[in-house]
């Protein structure tokens, strides 16, 4: 893989990351409205939702960083 197909994919994997936390982050607002209200169904969702943010985007984050340190003209 050459450093600018390495380029391209590391784009690519960041604009889907942003596009899903943007999703993760608007269901994350209305289910903090129907948490704060007392929703438990809503409340253990919120939860979920923000550690499914969190994961995502650590891995992500790892994953380019780890595509970045290994470009074929990256120095050591």
């Amino acid at each position: 893989m050459t450093g600018g197909e390495m380029d391209a994919l590391i784009a690519g994997l960041t604009g889907a990351r942003r596009e899903v936390e943007q999703v993760l982050l608007l269901c994350g607002r209305f289910v903090d409205n129907r948490a704060a209200s007392g929703d438990p169904v809503a409340a253990a969702l919120s939860r979920r939702l923000a550690s499914a943010f969190d994961r995502l985007t650590a891995e992500n984050v790892a994953a380019v960083t780890a595509l970045r340190d290994h470009r074929p003209d990256a120095t050591a």
